[in-house]
């Protein structure tokens, strides 16, 4: 899955289908999973997202470690 359109495509997809809700589950393991799966998305927004514009906008997303701008510094 080389192709910047799938990345984005795949990206998206996991956006929506993620249980923004893993928190507050009773069961400790599908918690860790939901940890794990954060995990994972944190890594994708920061190559494929990296403004955080696609996870701002995603339900659910807001407030579940929102993803920083990456400023990128110009040589003087």
């Amino acid at each position: 899955m080389s192709n910047p359109i799938s990345k984005l495509a795949a990206y998206g997809q996991a956006l929506k289908a993620f249980d923004w809700q893993y928190q507050f589950a009773d069961d400790h393991r599908r918690y860790l999973a939901g940890e794990e799966a954060l995990r994972k998305l944190h890594k994708m927004q920061r190559q494929i997202d990296p403004d955080g514009v696609m996870w701002m906008n995603t339900p659910g997303a807001r407030g579940h470690g929102a993803p920083q701008p990456q400023i990128q510094r110009v040589a003087a």
